[in-house]
């Protein structure tokens, strides 16, 4: 009779410990993690991310920048190249040197896609250098015109005029390499509103990220793809809608102008079983994590795919410098990089 009791009660405990382990597996939903498929790169411990960015000049080397605070946004630059299959650092001192006699401006640094021009605002227009100090241009007397970027042809680059009061966008002015002229004005008619993004296709058309305009949580990605091969020029709006939730912190183009990738927090997601749990237990609810989202599609929202997830750390200042910012792609088209936690990390998107 004991015997038989013993029997019924580890029958009876197996079934409680299979249940249990049966509501886990349901109430976790498959995920993968970020941080579990990203590669820490490097430490950007030295790195003024604050004031200035990152650029990939090619898939091993970065263009970046050490600033000292008492020196100012400009005068204190200095500029330096680390290669990342030796782990050595460059300072660049001719390109150093012309950056701070023209009182370069340095978030407003573009790379050429090749990675062998930059170009940056200076005192009263352009400079353009190459990484090893070389000038090759500047221009002079620039009025109202910001955000210079280098065109795919690596020789074309273009600025945008703003409108009298500054706050919005009339024109793109397209320059050839070296020459002070203006080959070609394309006018916005009505005027754009200045994205927080925005890069060249081989196509001859530029792609401007408007998403920062909406109001409210972004559960979309608005783009603006502006078309200079015709007579005159057009502009057609896109919008990708993220799934249910989702809340666009960061958008970035492919190099080719072919896809985007951005970064976005929501809700946690859960199996139908915990949907129906908390419908039934409402006061038995505990509060829903945010988890941050890395995902990547094409220009209309075809072939979407979420890349991986991590828990967002929500906190009352600088909830950016928490989590990954700084989304950027590498020059090959295929690896994703973004900062996080004092390093560099990297991750193909087609894992």
């Amino acid at each position: 009779m004991r015997i038989v009791r013993i029997r019924t009660y580890a029958v009876v405990l197996s079934c409680i410990a299979g249940l249990a382990a049966l509501f886990t597996f349901a109430v976790r939903s498959p995920r993968r993690e970020l941080l579990d498929m990203a590669t820490r790169a490097t430490s950007v411990a030295n790195w003024n991310l604050d004031h200035a960015d990152y650029h990939w000049l090619s898939n091993h080397e970065i263009l970046y920048f050490r600033g000292d605070e008492t020196g100012g946004q400009t005068s204190g630059w200095t500029l330096y190249t680390r290669d990342l299959s030796t782990g050595k650092d460059e300072e660049l001192k001719e390109l150093t040197g012309l950056f701070r006699k023209s009182y370069g401006l340095a978030f407003g640094m573009s790379v050429s896609p090749d990675g062998t021009k930059l170009l940056w605002p200076c005192s009263q227009g352009y400079f353009c250098a190459t990484p090893r100090g070389q000038r090759l241009f500047r221009t002079t007397g620039g009025d109202l015109t910001v955000n210079g970027h280098w065109q795919a042809d690596n020789r074309h680059w273009m600025e945008f005029a703003l409108t009298p009061n500054g706050s919005r966008i009339s024109s793109a002015r397209i320059h050839d390499l070296g020459n002070s002229t203006v080959e070609r004005i394309g006018s916005f008619s009505p005027a754009l509103d200045y994205p927080a993004s925005w890069t060249s296709t081989k196509r001859g058309t530029i792609i401007m990220d408007e998403t920062h305009t909406m109001r409210g949580p972004r559960s979309q990605i608005r783009m603006i793809e502006v078309d200079f091969t015709a007579n005159g020029v057009t502009a057609n709006t896109a919008t990708i809608g993220l799934p249910t939730g989702s809340d666009c912190i960061n958008a970035a183009f492919s190099p080719k102008g072919d896809r985007v990738a951005w970064i976005a927090t929501a809700d946690e997601s859960v199996s139908q079983l915990i949907r129906f749990w908390r419908r039934l237990f409402p006061a038995r609810n505990a509060p829903q994590n945010r988890r941050l989202e890395l995902w990547v599609s094409g220009l209309r929202g075809a072939n979407m795919r979420r890349i991986g997830s991590m828990d967002y750390h929500d906190t009352r200042f600088n909830a950016w410098k928490n989590n990954p910012h700084m989304l950027r792609w590498l020059p090959d088209d295929r690896i994703l990089s973004f900062i996080h936690d004092g390093s560099l990390w990297t991750i193909p998107f087609d894992r």
